[in-house]
Formats: structure tokens, sequence, C-alpha cells
């Protein structure tokens, strides 16, 4: 009988490779852990006190195992969700860096595609200003909150 290894070997589907080490994951969550989640946090509070809307984080992670938290920002209009935004780790020569990522939901409120926004950083270098203003500029130009979710917007 074939193995597993055998199985999608044959089929050409490689095993896929991580990223990231643990050390090098335990840095990144100590950064969700004490800048980014906080400030989700307190942003998700300030456009909650807004009528119809409201503002959440949701956190997930890739394989039971693993050190590192998945963390994605979302705002809704009533019940309709109309942006989301998530960080997104790079490890270069110089360290790990981060990148802001946006994406305006469809008429169905399914994501789309991620766009990069302008905040592009070494973790060591970020702070809780950083990803303050790189959510809130980013939600600012590109939300659609004010239009209606009729197909006829779509």
């Amino acid at each position: 009988m074939e193995n597993l290894e055998d199985f999608f070997k044959k089929r050409g589907i490689k095993k896929k490779v991580t990223e990231f080490d643990k050390s090098q994951e335990s840095e990144i969550q100590s950064v969700l852990e004490t800048i980014i989640k906080p400030v989700f946090n307190e942003l998700a509070n300030e456009f909650s006190s807004y009528s119809n809307v409201k503002a959440d984080y949701m956190t997930s992670k890739s394989a039971i195992d693993a050190v590192m938290e998945n963390i994605e920002f979302r705002v809704y209009k009533m019940t309709l969700l109309k942006f989301s935004y998530k960080p997104k780790f790079i490890s270069g020569d110089d360290g790990i860096s981060i990148i802001g990522q946006f994406s305006i939901p469809d008429f169905y409120g399914d994501k789309k595609t991620y766009q990069n926004t302008e905040l592009r950083k070494l973790l060591s270098d970020l702070d809780e200003e950083d990803i303050k203003n790189d959510v809130t500029n980013s939600f600012i130009a590109n939300s659609k909150l004010d239009q209606k979710n009729t197909v006829a917007n779509k």
C-alpha cells in the first residue's frame, strides 16, 4: 500500500515549507500581543462607538502547534462586512518586516483580494501609532461604508 508521501509526490504536490522558524514565530507573536492586538481592540471600540457600525478582530492559527496567530481586523455596517485589514509578515536579510494589507469585500461580503497599504517596516521599528495610522488611513481612503448594499452597486 502506498503511503501519503508517495501519493502526493507522484502528483507533484510538495510539502509546505514554513516561512518562519519557532523563534521568529515567537517574535511575531510577541508583537501581535504587545502592539497589534491592543491597537485593534482600541480601534474596534472607536469604530463601534458609531451608529450601525461594528468592528472586531479575529485570530486563528494555521496549525495546532503553531506559535504565531493570524489576525484580521474587520469593520461592519449593520451586519455586512465592509472592510478588513491584516498584517503580513516577511522574513528578509534585515529581519522580519510587516506589511499592512486591506480588502474591500464584494456585495456578498466575500473578500476578493488583499491590497498592500503604506505600512512597510521592520518589526523592531514598529509601534502602536504605525498600526493605528495604517488601519485608519486605509479605511478612510478605501472604505465604501456609505454605499448601500444593493445589486445596483455591485
